[in-house]
């Protein structure tokens, strides 16, 4: 994973956090900023039909990102192999 991910996924996410504190407003705006940050990583692509797709669904693609991004994937004890 590269440290450019890494680092748009904690600006997204704290982005995410002073945008909708409660997470009860509607996700658009948030969608809408994540996919700008993330469009700056090298090498990652939205579908061309992302605009199509419901605000719910473009955040679960996002919070997947995010937590690839921040490590967040793997199991909560398994260690880092070498």
């Amino acid at each position: 994973m590269s440290d450019m991910l890494k680092t748009v996924s904690l600006v997204s996410k704290m982005f995410e956090i002073i945008e909708n504190p409660t997470g009860k407003k509607p996700s658009k705006s948030v969608n809408k900023w994540q996919k700008r940050f993330f469009e700056k990583v090298p090498g990652m692509t939205f579908p061309d039909d992302w605009d199509q797709l419901p605000e719910k669904e473009k955040k679960k693609r996002l919070d997947k990102v995010i937590k690839v991004g921040l490590n967040k994937d793997k199991e909560p004890n398994a260690k880092e192999r070498s």
